[in-house]
């Protein structure tokens, strides 16, 4: 099972998952299919191209561009560059790796 926690599978049945879209990218790609294999029968996974109206952002660098206000999941996504900042309000189920992990300062087991 996913790292979201049972009650995210209760608030409702829709996620709206952002990924970049401008350049065609192996993990950006990746993250609904993913998403999809391991997901209870009664939620869905679908494509936004606006990560404003995003729920999910996963699979690739795009920490970076997160508006202030995400107060979506990022699920193993990274980033690009040497800084970066994330509303209080988003819900971490995972980085990319220790780089991202140490630019947002958290703790190893996120």
């Amino acid at each position: 099972m996913l790292p979201f926690k049972k009650q995210l599978y209760m608030e409702k049945k829709v996620y709206k998952v952002w990924s970049y879209h401008k350049v065609k990218n192996f993990g950006d790609t990746l993250t609904i299919p993913i998403l999809n294999t391991f997901k209870p029968k009664n939620i869905v996974f679908e494509h936004c191209k606006n990560i404003k109206h995003a729920d999910v952002i996963g699979i690739g660098s795009v920490i970076q561009s997160l508006p202030e206000n995400f107060r979506g999941y990022i699920w193993t996504s990274g980033s690009l560059g040497t800084s970066a900042q994330i509303s209080p309000q988003a819900k971490i189920y995972g980085v990319r790796g220790p780089k991202t992990a140490e630019l947002l300062d958290l703790k190893s087991d996120t």
